[in-house]
């Protein structure tokens, strides 16, 4: 396994999506419903040596509305945990990866 895969993978198994939900939270308006997101930062490298937080650059989250297949990615910084998206009401998948400071993206995780 390259450097590459490993970071991937380790990151992969490291983050957790604590409290991660794809379900509608707080008022709905009419036009739009509220999503909230939040998850624990990876601690540790596939192969069990320490991943620092300052290690990571950030987060990419990626929503699918299931009903038509749009989708986009949302690029937050390291210190984000958290993220409220606001999109039209409907049925939603959610992913999140982590990447490192040398551009290293690892592979999107669903919510457990």
């Amino acid at each position: 396994m390259d450097k590459r895969s490993a970071l991937a993978t380790s990151i992969l198994l490291a983050l957790g999506l604590a409290g991660c939900t794809d379900a509608p939270v707080g008022e709905q308006q009419a036009s739009s419903a509220k999503y909230q997101l939040s998850w624990t930062p990876p601690t540790a490298r596939v192969d069990g040596t320490a991943l620092n937080e300052q290690d990571i650059a950030g987060y990419h989250i990626k929503w699918t509305n299931t009903a038509n297949g749009t989708s986009a990615i949302i690029e937050l910084e390291a210190e984000k945990t958290t993220y409220l998206a606001e999109l039209e009401p409907g049925n939603y998948n959610f992913e999140i990866a982590a990447i490192d400071k040398t551009g290293r993206l690892s592979q999107f995780v669903k919510p457990q």
